[in-house]
């Protein structure tokens, strides 16, 4: 069951890394804009070693000409060139 935005002391909780491909960061009302469409592009799943339910946002700030779901796993993100912004922003 998804939670949303959690609460968590990094250093004393396991968490994984969730990429977000936004356009912006600082988007309006001061959220991260998002591309439309895109899915969640997650560094492990269940069973992994390092798989944990909290996530923590690493946002990717892609070009408006990017295609959504173009970025499909974290090697594609760390690969693609585009800024790799890690966020205080942790979910369930």
């Amino acid at each position: 069951m998804p939670l949303g935005i959690v609460h968590v002391d990094p250093s004393q909780e396991r968490w994984a890394n969730e990429y977000v491909p936004v356009y912006t960061v600082d988007g309006p009302g001061g959220r991260a804009e998002r591309v439309p469409g895109q899915y969640g592009v997650y560094d492990s799943k269940p069973g992994d070693p390092n798989y944990s339910p909290i996530w923590r946002y690493n946002y990717v700030v892609v070009p408006r000409d990017y295609v959504a779901n173009s970025l499909r796993s974290e090697d594609d993100a760390r690969a693609s060139g585009y800024p790799i912004i890690p966020s205080d922003t942790y979910t369930n």
